[in-house]
């Protein structure tokens, strides 16, 4: 009986752990996201649009991720010789194998990519865009399409690099204490993003609690 209180009292602080942790946050780094996958988009060897019809990204990493473009134009995936103004330049011709999914023209609205294998805690990219258009949104969404986290770049982590420089930019995404973002969505003029990163793997507390959880359960059987 002594035993049985005690892994339930861990088990309530566990829960109080998880619950007092960080539910969200803006990420600069794929550094947080621990173990993770990565889409390079090297299967690509022409650009591929894509519209309402979505476009296979995950089949190489034994992933079914898609991506769609929203807007009026299509988003585009493969080699590209892009100009971000004062943030330099991304060309395939400085290096063969940089292939990217990116938005080409101002009116474009977004492209999104869709986590069909099941939700991920944590999604994001290495990415730039043309400064001076507005705002650069990464947004994270469930599998229903309720919107969970947005953040705009331009204000909340600015990418800055060199009008001389040549693909170059900075990893951004997002991360949450559970894997439940569905779809990962990018809304700008003039941006462009490479290795799509993710992750399903749960945070320590999760895990912890996950863990004392199943030890209660054993317990409360004998």
């Amino acid at each position: 009986m002594k035993r049985l209180m005690k892994t339930t009292r861990s088990v309530c602080m566990a829960g109080a752990l998880l619950t007092g942790s960080a539910q969200a946050s803006l990420i600069t780094t794929s550094a947080p996201l621990g173990p993770s996958t990565v889409i390079d988009f090297q299967q690509f060897s022409s650009v591929v649009f894509a519209s309402a019809v979505p476009i296979q990204v995950g089949a190489t990493v034994g992933e079914d991720v898609e991506v769609f473009g929203l807007g009026t134009f299509d988003s585009y995936v493969g080699p590209i010789s892009y100009s971000l103004g004062g943030n330099g330049q991304w060309l395939t011709s400085a290096d063969v194998n940089f292939r990217s999914a990116y938005l080409p023209v101002s009116s474009s609205l977004a492209m999104e990519f869709v986590f069909n294998t099941g939700p991920v805690r944590g999604v994001g990219g290495f990415m730039n865009y043309a400064p001076g258009f507005g705002p650069v949104l990464i947004e994270a969404y469930d599998a229903g399409g309720i919107l969970l986290e947005t953040y705009d770049l331009t204000t909340a982590a600015a990418i800055n690099t060199a009008s001389n420089s040549i693909n170059q930019g900075a990893f951004r995404g997002i991360l949450r204490a559970a894997p439940d973002i569905s779809k990962f969505r990018i809304t700008a003029s003039f941006a462009v993003m490479d290795n799509l990163t993710f992750t399903r793997v749960p945070e320590p507390a999760s895990l912890a609690l996950l863990t004392l959880g199943a030890a209660g359960i054993g317990i409360k059987r004998r």
